[in-house]
């Protein structure tokens, strides 16, 4: 699974795991449940995936903000050789022309832009390992990191499907026990087909 994937899983359990979970929370309130313990369950299901979230978000900013700072570094060593190479030619004639000149001078100021944008892209990527840090990332071995987000998705992906079975089973439990609560547990078996 790439890290395309991995977002896409992510934003699909946002979606519709905790939604449905949500719902069916919801609608036992509503049929008079006590619903204190799954809420409990949910907020932690839902702050463990929002940590997964941020955690992918910096995965996928470092892996640009890298290009960027490749990028700007091959854009920064063009801007220099071109820069040399008119300063050589310069060297070599006695009286350069006003258009050689101005070439000269224009290649210069691409290499300030060039070096400036080559500066400011490896501060951002320095900023954003520090953040990385931070949350606990080690930039160095990042192929590792991003096993271990995958593994956490597909766990966590796996406990909220394990709790929506379970709120599944609990409307079912209270449909036997209480014919008033048929309404309800119509209801939520709907959400609970659609789940899966």
């Amino acid at each position: 699974m790439n890290n395309q994937e991995n977002l896409s899983v992510l934003i699909k359990l946002r979606g519709e795991g905790m939604e449905l979970i949500d719902q069916l929370i919801g609608d036992m309130g509503k049929a008079g449940a006590k619903t204190g313990e799954f809420r409990q369950k949910a907020d932690e299901l839902n702050g463990e995936l929002q940590r997964l979230e941020q955690q992918q978000g910096l995965i996928e900013s470092f892996r640009k903000s890298k290009e960027r700072v490749d990028e700007a570094a091959v854009a920064y060593a063009a801007a220099q050789q071109r820069a040399q190479q008119l300063g050589r030619e310069m060297a070599q004639l006695e009286n350069p022309t006003r258009q050689q000149q101005a070439a000269f001078a224009k290649a210069r100021n691409e290499v300030n832009q060039a070096g400036a944008a080559y500066q400011g892209a490896r501060l951002g990527l320095q900023n954003l390992r520090s953040a990385m840090g931070q949350a606990g990332m080690d930039t160095g071995a990042l192929a590792g990191v991003q096993v271990r987000v995958r593994r956490e998705t597909e766990a966590l992906r796996g406990s909220i499907d394990n709790f929506a079975g379970a709120l599944r089973a609990s409307a079912a439990a209270r449909d036997r026990e209480q014919p008033q609560a048929k309404r309800w547990c119509a209801r939520t078996a709907k959400l609970a087909r659609a789940w899966t």
